[in-house]
């Protein structure tokens, strides 16, 4: 039987495959699996401030010693505190500077918020649409990532549970001059 992981960069279609979980050992996270390699990236733990599985993943949310908060989705990590911005602002202001009049954006997955916080920015946005998988994300990080996910209550966006048919009404490019998939 094949297994899916759908978590960011996770996907996962070989037989029998296990998303990373449960890396917390000794006080450290570590995020090790088949997508790199010979290499790993393990972080020191001050507190686990969520850990439970959601309809669709493993969900955890770390404070961490030296990157602040770190969002870790199938035991891959989303952000951290510290160098989010780098990944939110490459992902949101390259496609909105290349368009010439993006006004309605549609977001594909970016629970977390930044991509949204960065979109926002743009005086130009009318409306963001942020379609989102697992609603356990958003909620987990407006509650422990609101650097981020507090632009979500803006009165330009709309967050919605994104199931196949909802993506599919959403995703027409008559309502969305800029679709953005995560």
């Amino acid at each position: 039987s094949l297994s899916l992981s759908l978590s960011g960069l996770g996907w996962c279609w070989k037989k029998n495959c296990q998303p990373t979980m449960d890396k917390l050992k000794a006080g450290w996270f570590s995020e090790i699996g088949e997508m790199w390699p010979g290499q790993a990236m393990s972080l020191e733990i001050k507190e686990v401030l969520e850990d439970f599985r959601s309809e669709y993943q493993h969900i955890q949310v770390f404070d961490t010693k030296t990157y602040g908060k770190m969002l870790v989705l199938d035991g891959v990590i989303q952000c951290t505190e510290r160098d989010e911005f780098s990944y939110q602002e490459m992902l949101a202001h390259v496609p909105m500077l290349s368009h010439p009049d993006p006004k309605h954006v549609l977001v594909v997955g970016g629970g977390d918020g930044g991509i949204v916080r960065e979109l926002l920015k743009h005086e130009c946005i009318e409306k963001i649409t942020m379609c989102e998988l697992d609603e356990q994300v958003v909620a987990v990080s407006k509650k422990h990532l609101p650097f981020m996910a507090s632009h979500l209550e803006d009165e330009k966006v709309c967050t919605v549970g994104c199931r196949e048919q909802v993506f599919r009404q959403l995703s027409g490019l008559s309502q969305h001059n800029l679709v953005m998939q995560l």
